[in-house]
């Protein structure tokens, strides 16, 4: 009985170094930008239920159409390894939107099973709040995290971290200071990503998709993001990982006056009107060479090439299109 001790111990350790080496997170623990994910390769044409717009100088998602499942994909291109979504993780988003009226709750993020359109996890915003949705598997019932006060809806540019570990959530926004929620029960460990899929900006249907702009929405597994964006000299931008072609580029004088780059996408940048600027506002995609006269809500294509104007003429049609 002696002699086999060792042998017991030897197959104990050889076994623990075993499932110590096979052991992996779902994900590396570096992060993901979902927003990129969503998005077309460079080169792709972009759906037509998605518009980039310029606002206050800096560029943003919007969704538009009736299919809000336009930014969407399978939570198995995320989690590679296993199909639970991380215990500890950070969100990470930067939106501007207008105010919300009483009532309203609209989808920044969502987790949600394929065929029953459960929501596994959802990050969600309201009139002055900001709340965190899980569906843990049992009998439990969904949870929700609510944080008060939270001045997103204004109609400027925010950055907010959600940090979640154990039993704690706190939300940091701008870099400010960050405000702490102690949970009763600590987030699931066993939240199962399989056969469900990340919708950006809506939850699977029409109802609750999110009307502001979505500069960044980025997902760190196993820690808190707000000391790699904070302190930060433009906190309410501060950037973990944006899309390329929403990374701000400066407007270059030439001899033709100011011309507006655009990446390598040739779709047209909608420049969204500011209080002051009045109803018409002008917008000239250069990739494409031709000409938009934009109101506020359309935009109508001149049928011909663009070419030099001492006086551009009228585009004609109802409303009074000028380009001036």
């Amino acid at each position: 009985m002696l002699a086999c001790r060792p042998v017991l111990v030897t197959w104990a350790l050889l076994m623990s170094s075993v499932q110590s080496q096979s052991w992996r997170p779902c994900t590396d623990l570096l992060p993901i930008d979902l927003l990129s994910r969503a998005l077309p390769p460079s080169g792709q044409a972009t759906p037509t239920q998605v518009q980039m717009v310029q606002s206050r100088g800096s560029r943003g998602i919007r969704l538009t159409g009736p299919v809000p499942t336009a930014l969407s994909f399978t939570a198995s291109q995320v989690f590679t390894n296993c199909d639970y979504f991380p215990s500890e993780f950070s969100l990470v988003a930067t939106i501007k939107m207008q105010r919300l009226r009483k009532k309203t709750n609209q989808y920044i993020l969502s987790v949600v099973k394929e065929g029953s359109a459960s929501l596994l996890l959802g990050l969600r915003v309201s009139e002055n709040r900001l709340h965190l949705l899980t569906t843990p598997p049992g009998a439990g019932g969904r949870r929700r995290i609510s944080f008060k006060n939270v001045g997103l809806d204004d109609n400027r540019w925010h950055t907010l971290v959600l940090a979640v570990t154990g039993h704690y959530a706190t939300l940091t926004v701008d870099c400010g200071l960050p405000v702490e929620i102690k949970q009763v029960q600590s987030f699931s460990s066993t939240l199962s990503t399989r056969g469900s899929s990340f919708f950006i900006g809506s939850r699977g249907h029409w109802r609750g998709r999110f009307s502001g702009l979505l500069r960044q929405l980025v997902l760190l597994p196993g820690s808190d993001a707000t000391p790699r964006l904070c302190p930060n000299s433009e906190p309410s931008l501060a950037e973990l990982s944006i899309p390329q072609v929403l990374k701000s580029s400066t407007l270059q004088q030439d001899q033709h006056g100011l011309v507006y780059p655009y990446g390598g996408q040739q779709q047209p940048l909608f420049q969204e009107p500011q209080p002051s600027a009045g109803l018409l506002n002008n917008l000239m995609a250069v990739g494409r060479k031709d000409l938009l006269c934009c109101s506020v809500h359309e935009h109508k294509e001149m049928s011909h090439p663009l070419q030099r104007y001492t006086a551009l003429p009228e585009c004609g049609g109802a409303g009074g299109w000028h380009c001036a």
